[in-house]
């Protein structure tokens, strides 16, 4: 896989297909480059996946809830793995499965390395004390 990324150059578009639940996905990525490093910049379905928004939290959100980064939902889609939980827009994802998330790259880099359709979102609203946790289920349909 290293000799087949390493063909592609930063800002190519690169699909990629992974198995999840028993089903292959495709996914369309967009290399970049940093510190000499090529990483996932974007992942062109993630909105879908969870069916909302999403967005980085910028700096000052993050000094003022004391927290080292997180990604905010935007929009809820109706129907969507969000909207089959309690969750509200303007959610502030910190961690994924136990694992801290400071911005969307990273979000997807923990997203596609989860076996199956589960997962546990943390994090917190602003202007409200304590951590939320949700479970949610990637799966298009509810079970």
């Amino acid at each position: 896989m290293s000799a087949q990324v390493a063909s592609f150059k930063p800002g190519d578009k690169v699909p990629v297909t992974f198995y999840r639940g028993g089903k292959e996905n495709t996914l369309t990525i967009t290399l970049k480059e940093t510190a000499g490093n090529l990483d996932l910049a974007s992942v062109s379905n993630l909105p879908e996946m969870f069916g909302a928004e999403l967005e980085n939290i910028d700096k000052k959100t993050a000094d003022n809830n004391n927290v080292n980064g997180g990604v905010r939902v935007k929009e809820i889609a109706k129907g969507g793995p969000l909207s089959r939980t309690r969750m509200e827009k303007g959610f502030i994802i910190t961690s994924v499965n136990g694992t801290e998330i400071k911005n969307i790259q990273e979000l997807s880099k923990v997203v596609n390395a989860t076996e199956g359709n589960s997962l546990t979102l943390d994090g917190f609203y602003e202007g409200y004390e304590g951590i939320y946790r949700y479970p949610v289920n990637l799966s298009s349909k509810e079970e």
